[in-house]
């Protein structure tokens, strides 16, 4: 993509910027084509499942600038500010990703409370067997599945053994947190 007046001649084929310019204005004005457009690229589109997850939401539509504007305010803040600012995104997806990071990042930047429920929202997602997002019980069945594996050197069984009992250990951290809640 590129301004039509940086565009070659060739792009144009023996059509002026001016009748190229007027023909997307009555393009754009068109209802009636752009919901035939639409509707055609729909049904010609392949079709997937709505995500359920944020990491997946993010890709579904595109932010407003004031969000946009908001992101930068947010990567160059003070931890302090940060909560502030990712409360006042208009994007829920955003608002959830903001404060993630601040879960992560510095916590003591966030309410008690908030704090709480978003450490056990991670623990339901890391104890989750559905298909997304990757959690412990999905890492610790490719470890199996890797140990299982004629394909796997002896060199690798040592590391999947650690990596292993590594995850085996958080999962029972995790649950123990879960049933204390």
């Amino acid at each position: 993509m590129m301004p039509l007046w940086e565009a070659s001649e060739e792009f144009f084929v023996g059509t002026s910027c001016e009748e190229l310019e007027d023909r997307a204005a009555r393009i754009v004005e068109d209802e009636g084509l752009k919901t035939r457009i639409e509707r055609v690229f729909s049904e010609n589109r392949a079709q997937y499942p709505e995500p359920a997850h944020v990491e997946e939401m993010l890709y579904t539509k595109f932010s407003s600038r004031n969000d946009a504007t908001l992101c930068d305010r947010f990567h160059s803040a003070p931890w302090s500010e940060r909560r502030a600012i990712a409360q006042s995104f208009e994007d829920d997806r955003l608002k959830e990703l903001a404060l993630r990071i601040c879960h992560f990042e510095c916590r003591s930047a966030l309410a008690p409370e908030l704090v709480q429920a978003m450490d056990v929202d991670l623990a339901h997602r890391l104890m989750s067997t559905d298909a997304r997002p990757p959690s412990v019980e999905r890492a610790l069945k490719k470890v199996e599945e890797g140990r299982a594996s004629s394909e796997c050197e002896v060199s690798d069984i040592g590391l999947l053994e650690g990596y292993g009992a590594f995850l085996s250990e958080r999962r029972i951290k995790i649950m123990r947190f879960l049933e204390a809640q």
